[in-house]
């Protein structure tokens, strides 16, 4: 989580998602939601040039007739007075002030609470939901033994369950205090969640910190391990009647399913929250059924012809398809994200709107 909070403060990140243009000039045909939604398959296949397409098609809890919406949204605002009655446990603590912009362009105060020792702090804004909070201690090792970030080499989230109970509390009744915590801060959305089971032995084998120049710190390794560090680690993602919501994390970073960029991050042990982040959480009002839309066919055969302009003589493989909502301009339309790889094995993304067969491009 520490690695993707100190991402999210270098405004020059810029993700490589290929090609931005779509040629979207020749006709297709628009149908109703229902008329659509029920021809798609659940494998769609083709070869096309350099695209060879053998897409999963998942519709995410979607359900035949239901309608699909278009809507205006707004980020939901912390109850910063209440975060820090619910969440900051310490007395002493040092005080510092920044200004930002908020989601408006705004300039705005952001305060942030540092324990004397610099391990706890406790940060809310410049946008309107975000909080920052780590009580210090364990959730400052936790990051040495669990590493999220599937783009890193150093992946391991895998080797924790996402089904084991641990013994201090069982994962349904952790996420219902977690779900307490977002409500009492302002936060009450509809959600879906994975919840990593961190078992002391997985992190006591897993645990490495590399000194700053070369070999190991060995000083910043922890004396043990034991049932009292066991937590949970959730990543839980906004769903709007049960399809995810996605929208660039941190403003900038837009790879879809990646549990290390989803909307709530935290880190819940027997003593409570250790490590909590919100990012943007959104208020969703305008609501409007989505009359029609265009056919997964025509997407899949745009994104193709995205991939077979590209100059050179690598290939692409289509593989999976996610129907979702993303937010766009503050706005919410459904979408479908187009995911594969090319020859060299590196992720390509592709991000439509379902409505019109336009890229979406943060």
């Amino acid at each position: 989580m520490r690695t993707v909070k100190t991402i999210c403060l270098c405004l020059g990140f810029c993700l490589l998602t290929g090609c931005a243009g779509v040629d979207n000039e020749k006709e297709t045909d628009l149908a109703s939601v229902s008329q659509v939604m029920d021809r798609i398959p659940e494998v769609y296949e083709n070869e096309d040039g350099s695209v060879t397409s053998r897409i999963q098609v998942n519709l995410n809890g979607y359900q035949s007739g239901q309608d699909l919406v278009t809507a205006e949204v707004s980020l939901q605002k912390a109850n910063r007075t209440q975060a820090k009655h619910v969440l900051w446990r310490e007395g002493a603590h040092i005080t510092e002030h920044y200004e930002e912009q908020n989601e408006f362009g705004q300039s705005v105060m952001v305060e942030c609470w540092t324990t004397p020792d610099y391990v706890g702090s406790l940060s809310c804004g410049p946008y309107s939901s975000y909080i920052s909070y780590s009580r210090g201690k364990l959730s400052s090792y936790i990051p040495g033994s669990f590493r999220l970030e599937r783009r890193f080499d150093d992946y391991n989230a895998d080797l924790y369950s996402l089904t084991d109970q641990l013994a201090f509390m069982t994962r349904e009744d952790a996420f219902a205090k977690l779900e307490d915590c977002l409500k009492s801060i302002g936060f009450d959305i509809e959600t879906q969640y994975h919840a990593y089971a961190l078992d002391k032995d997985t992190l006591a084998a897993e645990e490495i910190h590399l000194g700053k120049t070369e070999g190991l710190a060995e000083d910043e390794y922890k004396d043990s391990w034991t049932e009292k560090d066991e937590c949970y680690y959730f990543s839980v993602w906004q769903t709007y009647q049960e399809l995810p919501i996605f929208y660039p994390y941190c403003g900038i970073i837009t790879v879809y399913g990646d549990d290390a960029y989803t909307a709530v991050q935290a880190i819940l042990s027997r003593d409570g929250i250790e490590e909590l982040t919100v990012d943007q959480v959104f208020d969703i009002h305008s609501v409007k059924p989505v009359e029609s839309m265009m056919e997964f066919e025509d997407i899949a055969q745009a994104v193709s012809d995205k991939y077979n302009q590209i100059l050179g003589t690598d290939t692409y493989q289509l593989t999976q398809a996610e129907l979702c909502y993303v937010v766009e301009n503050m706005q919410m339309k459904p979408a479908w994200v187009l995911i594969g790889t090319q020859n060299d094995e590196k992720r390509i993304q592709t991000v439509m709107d379902a409505q019109t067969g336009r890229e979406i491009v943060w």
